[in-house]
């Protein structure tokens, strides 16, 4: 008869301890040196007690409490399409988006050029069926120069957002 060896792990989504913001050494090694003894004829058993609850990375991504889904496309057809169709794929497996982020417009950059500003009233329209048909919550993020990249950076963009909800385009005619 082989040896056995039954390990009660503390609930994970994973028993290597390898996922998450901050991942732990101690359980992968952990997980090799059981590797070690499955290969030496030691049966290892592997569980989280009789009264653990299992939580799986999909369950973590159907909790809202948990998770925040955001949807990010460009303010033109295909790209919009593409992530209806993705929100349609979500919400099959349980998860709702909880905000649509429509990045890059021309609109919101409120151009003035005439060539420019053709091209911004192009784009209402896709905002416009994000808004009314698709999104619960929207976030439209004009065309920048430089990425918003860095905490200060999203808050200046955020503050900027504050100044007009609205997004004004002068006659494109």
């Amino acid at each position: 008869m082989n040896p056995s060896l039954e390990v009660f792990d503390p609930p994970m989504c994973c028993s290597t301890g390898i996922c998450g913001p901050e991942p732990q050494p101690e359980p992968a090694r952990f997980a090799v040196d059981l590797e070690w003894m499955r290969a030496r004829g030691v049966e290892v058993r592997r569980s989280m007690g009789p009264n653990a609850k299992v939580v799986t990375p999909l369950m973590r991504l159907q909790d809202p409490e948990q998770t925040k889904m955001l949807l990010v496309t460009l303010p033109e057809t295909t790209p919009v399409l593409e992530a209806a169709r993705l929100q349609e794929d979500l919400r099959r497996a349980g998860i709702e988006p909880w905000a649509w982020i429509v990045n890059a417009s021309l609109a919101a950059a409120r151009p003035s050029d005439p060539l420019l500003l053709r091209r911004a009233h192009a784009e209402l329209s896709e905002i416009a069926k994000v808004r009314d048909d698709l999104a619960a919550r929207i976030a439209v993020v004009p065309l920048l120069i430089e990425e918003p990249i860095g905490a200060e950076r999203l808050i200046e963009l955020f503050h900027r957002a504050d100044e007009s909800s609205e997004i004004p385009l002068r006659n494109a005619k």
